[in-house]
């Protein structure tokens, strides 16, 4: 299971039904139970281009009360064809996000799941962040003698469990619940049973000591969920077992840095429990063989040689820190605006 509304009651679209039935209601209500980050994005086509008078491919907004958090435009992406008409992509604050899942709710009165509609999407989120885009560069395309464009093209999405809330870091609890300095209450914010932080919390750091190996056999352990005793740590283990033979992986299930670090990381923790119910370990996986696996009922030989797996955590572990090192630097270029 990677999708983190599967572990939601059935009321809910994608839920797996793991609420009842199963014996992991702990294992389950640890993914269920994480402060969730929404946010809402949008793709608009403009009538006429303003990149070039805009002078920048991406770029976010801070203070002022805009929706808009972060703004790219596509055709700079690499390999995104042209195409006849300029497109920006808009994401907006975990603020703006809140507030609308506060006034559009997830479920109806009636406790049925409220899917996304365009008649909604497109009334209210998608026009909320292309007027914010247009505010935002509005002084540069006067200053350049190009008119506002309007938008040909628009659509919209609610992305309500766009990221974890950092677990266990910045005096965040192990769900990512964070109390203000002197306040009693949670700044989260509970619709429907789920709690969302309003605002986003920072995205690179250093996860709990206890899950950061000094060498690649350490490594592997911290990935497996191994303490410093040698017996398995749930809470440090990047990805939960649900029984039933059922595993969650995903990043709201590690406290590692959400997206890529802690999604790579919870898929290879997720492979170690498969592995220690036959006995084996990543670190035995990394000396030896994969073995065989079962493909459509028949053996096939793995082709993936056991050295590589150890490898290739060790570069996702390395890309994964240089990714965080290049954020840093921007965040610190940007005067502490969120990095892109």
């Amino acid at each position: 299971l990677t999708d983190a509304s599967q572990s939601l009651g059935g009321w809910h679209r994608a839920s797996a039904g793991l609420a009842a039935g199963t014996g992991s209601a702990e294992a389950v209500g640890r993914v269920r139970h994480r402060v969730r980050v929404p946010l809402f994005s949008a793709i608009v086509a403009l009538s006429h281009p303003i990149g070039e008078a805009v002078g920048l491919d991406a770029f976010t907004v801070s203070g002022g009360g805009s929706p808009l958090w972060f703004a790219a435009r596509s055709q700079s992406k690499p390999g995104v064809p042209r195409g006849a008409a300029e497109c920006w992509t808009l994401v907006s604050t975990a603020d703006y996000a809140v507030r609308q899942i506060q006034e559009t709710p997830m479920q109806s009165p009636s406790g049925a799941f409220r899917p996304q509609e365009d008649s909604y999407l497109l009334s209210e989120p998608g026009p909320a962040l292309f007027d914010a885009l247009l505010a935002a560069v509005a002084p540069r395309l006067a200053a350049a003698s190009v008119p506002l464009p309007a938008a040909v093209y628009m659509h919209a999405q609610r992305w309500g469990s766009a990221l974890p809330s950092p677990a266990s870091v910045f005096g965040r609890d192990a769900d990512g619940a964070h109390k203000p300095l002197g306040s009693a209450a949670s700044e989260a914010v509970e619709v429907c049973g789920i709690r969302y932080a309003p605002r986003l919390p920072p995205l690179v750091y250093d996860p709990p000591a206890r899950t950061i190996g000094q060498g690649p056999a350490e490594e592997l352990r911290a990935i497996e969920g191994v303490d410093d005793g040698g017996s398995p740590d749930a809470d440090a283990a990047d990805a939960v077992e649900c029984g039933g033979g059922l595993f969650y992986a995903g990043d709201f299930c590690s406290r590692r840095n959400p997206g890529f670090e802690a999604a790579a990381l919870s898929g290879a923790a997720a492979a170690a429990l498969l592995l220690q119910r036959r006995g084996e370990s990543l670190e035995d996986v990394s000396r030896k063989g994969l073995g065989s696996v079962s493909r459509g009922g028949e053996s096939a030989s793995a082709t993936l040689p056991r050295p590589a797996v150890a490898t290739s955590l060790a570069a996702a572990r390395a890309a994964a820190d240089r990714l965080g090192e290049a954020a840093e630097a921007a965040g610190a270029a940007g005067e502490g605006r969120a990095p892109a």
